[in-house]
């Protein structure tokens, strides 16, 4: 990977407009940043979709979410496919018949999922200026609020497997 400050001169400020954000992202900053100063390039409002790819997405979608502490989108988009192949499988309409929601979910993901974890970290870093009293709070309050969470990405998955599987069994 190329040096973040050689990607996008025009739009890097200083180091310490980006603490905070290295701060909420932990041990993947530079790697995270390097695609926010490329979504700045691209549109600094950040509206606009810069094309990214993002392996563990791809191949390990709910557990990333989890990990990257996306609960709400992990919940929601693990739960879907599973509350719809349970009713498919219930109604006799034909098992399988969105099998394909998981592999489609990745690639969305592995496209869109470094730009969502950015634009969920900024919120959140946003939610956090506002209750902060100096940078340095903002920078704590974010290192603690963001980093990662490895038993999520750990334990979710089995308790969605297990929901699935006593949905199938216990649903009539």
């Amino acid at each position: 990977m190329e040096n973040v400050t050689s990607v996008v001169p025009q739009v890097r400020q200083s180091e310490d407009h980006y603490a905070p954000f290295l701060a909420y992202v932990g041990d993947k900053g530079q790697y995270y940043l390097h695609t926010l100063l490329k979504m700045e390039a691209a549109d600094p409002t950040l509206k606009r979709l810069v094309a990214t790819w993002c392996w563990p997405a791809l191949l390990i979608t709910w557990p990333w979410l989890f990990y990257r502490k996306l609960y709400l989108v992990a919940i929601l988009t693990s739960g879907l496919p599973l509350a719809l192949d349970v009713l498919i499988r219930k109604m006799g309409w034909g098992a399988g018949l969105v099998d394909w929601l998981p592999s489609v979910a990745g690639v969305c993901f592995a496209i869109l999922g470094r730009q969502l974890y950015i634009k969920h970290a900024l919120r959140k870093i946003g939610k956090l200026r506002t209750i902060s009293t100096s940078e340095a709070e903002l920078i704590e309050r974010a290192r603690q609020a963001g980093g990662v969470n490895l038993t999520a990405a750990i334990w979710a998955p089995f308790a969605l497997a297990v929901a699935y599987f006593l949905a199938l069994r216990w649903i009539p």
